[in-house]
């Protein structure tokens, strides 16, 4: 009776939660009902039964404000939709459990203790991607379960599994409910080894369609430090980099930085517009322990990879692209594809690549509109031996290493601004501190270097290039752009080494 003594306090609620779970699917925050996805997932029966129990409170005000303040955090309404996903799961298990209950087998052979290890919410997400995806995991049986049970149990979770709610017929009922199983697979502790590799693998192959919803999940479920922070296996950034990718627009672009810390990998995700507006609010990965190798299956732009032991590219997709504004520093290169393009800004920067070797079969390269430099310790075969740039630093000695590590650092920074006056360029603090330095200290001494000697000062949230005090250093940024060894070169190195030191 509260809802309908208090009707209006109860309409603004109920409007408030419908809002918070649809722009999980538009943008809209007026007329979502006229969205299809939206139509489709929030009118579906189950999810119409959960949302009331969000609703059934005695006090509506209270509830607006905490769906109110969540929302403001840029993230809670995956965490509503994860929450409300979670809860379909719960109730599936509870009616499989009462079901089974009643069966004579269960009444002869079974016991309450073991009724909360039956048909739990991940082994029906194990189940469910093995169903639909025919991914061949293991399904391991509830190991609490006695011998007389295993097979009417494994015959009742079949006869169960094909009226479940996240499926229509064969296939998924809503890509959602896809994207938050393979998240909660994923990111579940008790998911067999060898399930992952084979969820990671279908994640990076041609044939999986990428939403944003899986990205987003796996930062909800995989949250770590006060969800400042979500936890992944390196191979799944690829996955993640596809699936935020998918939501931007024809303008959106999405910026991605990757670093090594000890022995885990931070990646950075942030998505804007040309005029700087957000779209995504940055998020951050930490990589499990041990796991530090890349790989991408078909494009890469806007992204920073620094220090990274392994980087494959391609995949099982017969083309790989790079984009605009890409550089990668790593140890071993692998490109799978038979055809790697170059799409560039026209007069921007090229892709840069530093590693110590490079791998790849017969592959074809064609660089339109652009250009690619590539520095690199082994010999390069062709095709890849003409965009092979190399640097002497020989007279550096033993330091040689350092000193162009630093170099290319430099590099790399000073390259990222963006002329603002007409003495002046200029960086958007945030994005330089989050995404272009982030956890890499090479570069964070590197650009405490350009403040001591005065080329680079912090102004309110941006950092300026002075372009009159960048000049004393007798190097263009063209020149930067395309690696021309000059005398200068040698001599910033020498100051870098100097000043780490």
């Amino acid at each position: 009776m509260v809802h309908r003594k208090y009707l209006r306090p109860y309409e603004v609620a109920r409007d408030q939660l419908f809002k918070a779970l649809a722009s999980a699917l538009t943008r809209k925050t007026e007329n979502i009902w006229s969205e299809a996805a939206v139509r489709e997932f929030l009118g579906y029966a189950p999810v119409l039964d959960v949302a009331a129990e969000y609703l059934a409170v005695g006090n509506f005000a209270t509830l607006s404000k905490n769906i109110d303040e969540s929302s403001r955090s840029g993230l809670a309404h995956w965490n509503l939709v994860a929450n409300v996903i979670d809860q379909l799961l719960s109730r599936e298990q509870d009616k499989f459990v009462q079901q089974f209950k009643e069966t004579n087998e269960f009444q002869q052979h079974g016991n309450s203790s073991i009724e909360a290890n039956l048909y739990s919410a991940e082994e029906q997400c194990a189940r469910l991607l093995d169903y639909v995806e025919n991914l061949l995991l293991d399904l391991d049986l509830p190991v609490t379960l006695p011998t007389e049970l295993r097979d009417p149990y494994e015959s009742a979770v079949e006869a169960q599994l094909v009226n479940h709610p996240f499926l229509r017929g064969d296939l998924w009922f809503n890509v959602i409910f896809r994207d938050y199983v393979t998240a909660r697979s994923l990111t579940s502790p008790i998911t067999p080894g060898r399930s992952l590799q084979a969820i990671r693998k279908s994640l990076l192959s041609s044939d999986w369609k990428h939403s944003p919803m899986f990205g987003y999940f796996s930062h909800a479920l995989g949250a770590e430090d006060s969800e400042k922070v979500s936890s992944c296996h390196s191979e799944e950034i690829g996955a993640l980099y596809e699936s935020f990718k998918s939501m931007c627009e024809s303008e959106d672009e999405l910026h991605m930085t990757i670093g090594r810390l000890g022995n885990r990998l931070r990646a950075t995700f942030v998505a804007s517009r040309p005029n700087g507006d957000s779209v995504m609010r940055p998020l951050n990965f930490l990589s499990h322990e041990g796991t530090t190798t890349l790989s991408f299956p078909r494009e890469l732009s806007h992204t920073d990879i620094w220090e990274v032991p392994e980087v494959i590219l391609g995949g099982d997709h017969r083309s790989f692209k790079f984009g605009p504004r890409v550089y990668i520093s790593c140890g071993d290169l692998m490109v799978s594809s038979n055809e790697l393009q170059v799409y560039a800004e026209k007069e921007g920067l090229p892709v840069f690549i530093a590693a110590k070797s490079v791998t790849s079969d017969n592959v074809k390269i064609q660089v339109e509109s652009a250009d690619m430099l590539i520095v690199c310790d082994d010999e390069l075969p062709f095709p890849w031996s003409r965009y092979r740039k190399d640097l002497d630093f020989t007279k550096l000695a033993s330091e040689a290493r350092e000193a162009s590590a630093l170099y290319l650092e430099f590099r790399r920074i000073v390259l990222r601004f963006k002329d603002a006056k007409r003495r002046e360029a200029a960086v958007y603090q945030p994005m330089m501190d989050n995404l272009v330095i982030g956890t890499n200290k090479r570069a964070r001494a590197v650009l405490e270097f350009l403040q001591h000697i005065g080329c680079v000062k912090l102004q309110r949230s941006m950092y300026l290039l002075d372009f009159s005090e960048f000049a004393k250093l007798g190097i263009s940024r063209s020149q930067l752009r395309d690696l021309e060894e000059t005398s200068a070169m040698g001599r910033i190195s020498k100051m870098l080494l100097d000043f780490t030191k």
